[in-house]
């Protein structure tokens, strides 16, 4: 099976062996082509998100 990644600039889903890899902060982040690649590398914080945390319902004031 063929594994998928989501691109980091346009959220393009491309084959992971078609992507462009991209390292920042220690982290890998995939690009589907040379011009998202290029975005990303102009402004990596830009793009460069943490995954978003599975929302459980409205947050609990202390």
């Amino acid at each position: 099976m063929t594994e998928s990644v989501k691109c980091a600039v346009c959220g393009k889903t491309v084959l992971k062996t078609a992507a462009l890899s991209l390292a920042h902060q220690g982290q890998t982040f995939y690009a589907c082509g040379p011009g998202c690649r290029d975005k990303f590398t102009k402004n990596p914080a830009k793009y460069a998100k943490a995954p978003k945390a599975p929302s459980g319902g409205t947050p609990q004031k202390p």
